[in-house]
């Protein structure tokens, strides 16, 4: 009996270690979101992209290119970037979330990757192959110094001429509670040391979602220059 006790015990112990060891693989960014995965899932799902991101379509590029929805969450946006036409990469580090993307948007061919800014290294050392990347909801998570690294790795995935659409939260946090002001300008111009030109800018909108009136959104579009 003593055997056995001290065997289930290592079993604990050993399973332990790899629920800390996941914990820890997890990207800071990610903080705060476990504690309402149902609750998020079920509300962004139902957003519409053509709502939220409204100020990126015109700047979509033509049906077949290939896009990257870095920082998916659920896939709402991947999915509907699918619709359209697009070759699709969504990359996303939460694992509960890439489960409730492939369960509602399994079909749609997108191609579902567990990866996170700033770094993106499970897409290879390879650049130049998206024509269009979207950053939604994600960029106040990361830390000014990630920031710039994750600038530097857009634009080096981005095709040239390719486009780099990223939102910007404004206001307290939400669900995730790991949270940076953001600023406009300061992107637009931390982007022109990689080569981006800002080509629109739409600033402060009011949120989508019922009941989050302390918090807008400002919308940056930014290019790549045919030459670096």
């Amino acid at each position: 009996m003593r055997t056995l006790s001290w065997a289930a015990d290592g079993h604990r112990e050993a399973g332990n270690h790899l629920a800390n060891m996941a914990q820890m693989r997890q990207p800071a960014g990610v903080a705060g979101y476990g504690s309402a995965i149902e609750e998020f899932t079920t509300a962004s799902q139902r957003l519409r992209f053509e709502e939220v991101c409204s100020a990126f379509l015109p700047y979509l590029p033509r049906a077949g290119a290939a896009v990257l929805d870095a920082g998916s969450g659920v896939g709402q946006n991947a999915a509907w970037l699918s619709r359209m036409g697009y070759r699709v990469d969504a990359v996303e580090p939460f694992a509960p979330f890439r489960r409730a993307a492939v369960e509602v948007y399994g079909r749609h061919g997108v191609r579902w990757i567990m990866d996170s800014l700033p770094y993106l290294e499970s897409l290879g050392t390879v650049g130049d192959r998206y024509s269009f990347i979207l950053v939604e909801g994600v960029w106040h998570h990361l830390d000014p110094s990630e920031r710039i690294a994750g600038l530097e790795r857009l634009g080096a995935l981005l095709q040239a001429r390719g486009v780099l659409c990223v939102s910007l939260r404004h206001g307290p946090p939400g669900v995730g509670t790991r949270v940076f002001p953001t600023d406009a300008d300061e992107t637009i111009e931390a982007s022109k040391a990689f080569g981006f030109r800002s080509v629109a800018v739409q600033r402060r909108a009011p949120s989508v979602i019922p009941g989050k009136t302390n918090v807008t959104w400002s919308r940056v579009t930014l290019q790549l220059k045919s030459s670096r």
